[in-house]
């Protein structure tokens, strides 16, 4: 990605937690957060089961 560009990712399930490793500036909702990138280069999505059993989702990962 580049700077200066933005990053959406969103879970279709409320038993998973998203957190972007990179610093940059994120605006956090439900299941899903944005982010403003502050450099180019390479960012990490990870993403958390935080149910006691398997999980079925869907990511949507966006930039633009």
């Amino acid at each position: 990605a580049r700077g200066g560009q933005r990053l959406s990712v969103s879970v279709s399930s409320d038993q998973a937690s998203l957190r972007l490793l990179e610093e940059a500036r994120i605006t956090t909702g439900i299941n899903n957060f944005l982010a403003v990138l502050p450099a180019n280069g390479d960012y990490t999505i990870e993403i958390e089961n935080t149910s006691n059993s398997d999980i079925s989702i869907t990511v949507n990962i966006k930039v633009n």
